[in-house]
């Protein structure tokens, strides 16, 4: 059974998500932007999909969960 064989990536704090790596990316969350940061150095998933350690240029590693999907935005607000 192949049903839990996601893909996870970032882009602009953006977490996509597929069910194989052929397939089409489609975001589905979006972080909070944590403002007065370096540039992302690394990221890195908990032992759940639910939080990522990220970090940063600015020496300091930050521990984000993800939204709850009453809190998800449209990608379309963020163009």
């Amino acid at each position: 059974d192949r049903t839990n064989d996601n893909t996870y990536a970032f882009q602009r704090f953006r977490v996509f998500q597929t069910a194989s790596v052929k397939a089409e990316w489609n975001p589905v969350k979006t972080l909070p932007v944590l403002s007065g940061t370096g540039k992302a150095t690394c990221v890195k998933f908990g032992p759940d999909p639910k939080y990522v350690a990220v970090g940063s240029m600015d020496r300091n590693l930050r521990i984000c969960g993800l939204p709850s999907d009453d809190s998800t935005e449209d990608s379309a607000q963020d163009s």
